[in-house]
């Protein structure tokens, strides 16, 4: 009986254990299809690419939004923020910029304000394109 219940512990702890994200290689790793030919990808730190070969934003990607127009993007490292604005349509690149400039660049270009940056894990489950 001891050995039922002893069984029966470990394969529920390792259930368990399974769906974290936390735990072991691989197990949060995503990929994304956003606007155009942009992707955001996540293995260890998430990156944005384009056409599957061009990394645009090189890692730790902390913020994304996007429309079919543009893709934002909140970049963190070493303890310093930048900030992204990939110009879908006319596939230009701004950043990496400060958040003052990122906030001058939205008004200029006439950004949806509706547009927030939210953690990419957000969109770890999400099957299709679907803009924010």
């Amino acid at each position: 009986m001891r050995k039922h219940v002893l069984l029966i512990g470990i394969i529920i702890l390792s259930c368990i254990l399974y769906g974290c994200d936390y735990f072991g290689p691989g197990m949060s790793d995503f990929n994304y299809e956003l606007s155009g030919n942009y992707h955001l990808y996540k293995a260890g730190e998430a990156r944005i690419w384009m056409n599957n070969d061009n990394e645009i934003v090189e890692g730790n990607v902390t913020g994304i939004a996007w429309d079919e127009d543009f893709i934002l993007a909140e970049q963190t490292k070493d303890d310093n923020k930048s900030y992204w604005i990939i110009d879908v349509k006319n596939n230009k690149i701004y950043g990496p910029i400060k958040e003052k400039d990122f906030n001058e660049k939205r008004k200029e270009l006439k950004i949806n304000t509706k547009l927030k940056l939210e953690n990419p894990k957000k969109y770890k489950s999400l099957e299709k394109h679907s803009p924010n």
